[in-house]
């Protein structure tokens, strides 16, 4: 299995912009919040990888925020956020 998503495309207000990147990062931090506590409790320990992950995800949020702190609020963005999806199946066995 292989696709490609376009998952944003298009043209935002900064106010958007800032909006939808910030939900979305703020989703991802999330997800790997349930990863890590459902970790816990399963094996008595944080996950690691998802600890990571969300230092990671709140340095890309708070630079984002900053970033546009110094954007002009009647400037246009255009925001592309393409996903691609495969198999580990599939890159294995190529």
């Amino acid at each position: 299995m292989q696709n490609e998503l376009a998952l944003i495309m298009g043209e935002f207000t900064v106010e958007e912009g800032r909006e939808l990147l910030c939900n979305l990062l703020q989703q991802k931090i999330s997800f790997h919040h349930r990863k890590t506590t459902q970790h816990r409790e399963m094996f008595g320990t944080e996950s690691s990888e998802a600890l990571l992950r969300i230092q990671e995800l709140k340095a890309m949020k708070e630079k984002l925020l900053l970033d546009f702190e110094t954007m002009d609020a009647h400037e246009k963005l255009l925001i592309n956020g393409n996903i691609t999806i495969s198999s580990s199946a599939h890159q294995q066995a190529s």
